[in-house]
């Protein structure tokens, strides 16, 4: 199974959109089992894309023509989120321009292709002000990503692989780790955070907060 996320045409009413920004707070806890059971999943895509499953051949992210900007994206996590399935992650915030985002399987034969699109990124912003806990292959804690020119992120088996265009900028990738927060993922591999924009990832990280990744993985 194939998949395409984003390439709309000049023609559909969706290609030269500006997306709206995406903001998402919870303040109860989240338990999640299964693959790609995803804590949060926090996205503003321009172009066309989303999350899709299950593909089992050749996945290709964007291709939307000029105009198609992501904004920005926001997600500020005040109860506990436990996931427990291959690439479970945590929490998901994405923002892409010129079409993508995400596909998630624990198939190996998945590949992606990424970029051939047009657009600007937002800004990604990840609070995390209690426990985030994940125990599945692949399963990071928390996932940020500002992609511009289309792209977004594939799981080839239980491995991420993050990709995007040239055409466009993207925004600040910024995760916060408050004093009441801690992010902790216990396979093998796989790290805390896991981050992606064309400037530097911003992280802090307060006294007595802690992120711990997996053994051969990192914080």
């Amino acid at each position: 199974t194939n998949v395409t996320l984003g390439g709309l045409t000049n023609s559909s009413p969706y290609s030269s959109n500006t997306q709206a920004s995406a903001t998402v707070t919870n303040g109860a806890s989240i338990n999640t089992s299964g693959v790609g059971s995803i804590g949060i999943v926090a996205q503003s895509i321009a172009g066309g894309g989303g999350l899709a499953y299950g593909a089992t051949g050749k996945s290709t992210l964007g291709g939307a023509p000029s105009g198609s900007n992501g904004q920005a994206v926001a997600v500020t996590s005040n109860a506990s989120i436990t996931t427990s399935g291959d690439n479970a992650f945590g929490i998901l915030a994405q923002s892409v321009g010129g079409g993508g985002g995400a596909v998630i399987t624990n198939t190996a034969s998945n590949t992606g292709t990424f970029g051939n699109g047009v657009g600007h990124a937002g800004a990604v912003t990840v609070n995390v002000n209690a426990a985030i806990i994940t125990s599945g292959a692949g399963a990071h804690g928390v996932v940020a990503q500002s992609v511009a020119g289309g792209g977004g992120l594939v799981t080839n088996g239980t491995t991420t692989v993050f990709g995007g265009g040239t055409r466009g900028n993207s925004g600040v990738v910024k995760v916060v780790v408050g004093s009441g927060g801690s992010i902790k993922t216990l396979a093998t591999g796989t790290v805390g955070i896991k981050a992606m924009s064309s400037t530097d990832p911003v992280f802090e990280i307060a006294a007595g907060a802690s992120v711990i990744g997996g053994a051969g993985g990192a914080a």
